[in-house]
């Protein structure tokens, strides 16, 4: 008994340590591949090639700033601490970033729950949604994908988002948003597409307007540990 406990342990550590492996693993000249549908079954297939996936034709729940503020009078954004009325938001510029609290206001759509179906499997842990308010002009920092993946979906107005492959990491160190532009690629996110971007891909995105971004990232049972601690 004690020697088939072993055998299992042996089997896990080296299933966890190919499956943490995997993440880091992305074609030298990975493009953006178009998905024409939300199909899930064929986004699966195509996100087998390690390459980030533009999936479009996405149906998009009609949500807006001013429609939020108008079903949910007097709610308060904790953001990172800041306590902001939600109803400031239609008049002031602001930018709120990966907010959970948000999410529970946008996320029970039908639409966007099954977009919390693509990639997702027996093995999925650790799934989070956020939303992100921006109102104005506003960039964000240099970002890297720790998870799984990270999805990214616009839900109103357009953001510009650049994604830089894991091979640029080096050349890119200590620089500014506008001096690592030539190393990405540029995707112009709207209403009705969702950008998925592969584990240790780095981004970024600019906005300008009343704009609503949908993120969300997830883990695997094999992956949590691992991608909590980098």
């Amino acid at each position: 008994m004690r020697l088939l406990v072993y055998i299992l342990c042996i089997i896990c550590i080296i299933w966890i340590l190919k499956e943490c492996r995997q993440l880091h693993i992305h074609p030298l000249e990975s493009e953006i591949i178009d998905v024409q549908s939300l199909h899930l079954s064929t986004i699966e297939t195509m996100w087998e090639s390690h390459s980030p996936l533009l999936i479009v034709n996405v149906i998009v729940p009609p949500i807006t700033i001013s429609s939020i503020i108008k079903d949910n009078p007097g709610y308060i954004i904790n953001d990172n601490g800041k306590m902001i009325l939600l109803e400031s938001c239609e008049t002031q510029d602001i930018s709120i970033y990966k907010n959970i609290g948000l999410s529970t206001l946008c996320t029970q759509s039908p639409e966007i729950k099954e977009w919390s179906k693509i990639l997702s499997s027996w093995s999925t842990c650790n799934m989070k949604q956020y939303i992100s308010f921006h109102k104005g002009y506003h960039t964000i920092p240099l970002q890297t994908c720790t998870h799984n993946y990270m999805l990214l979906g616009v839900l109103s107005s357009s953001a510009i988002v650049y994604i830089i492959h894991p091979k640029h990491a080096k050349d890119i160190i200590h620089k500014q948003n506008n001096e690592i532009k030539k190393w990405s690629q540029k995707v112009v996110l709207k209403p009705g597409s969702l950008l998925v971007i592969p584990s240790s891909w780095l981004y970024f995105y600019e906005c300008k307007g009343d704009v609503i971004i949908y993120h969300q990232e997830a883990d695997s049972y094999s992956t949590f540990l691992y991608n909590s601690l980098r």
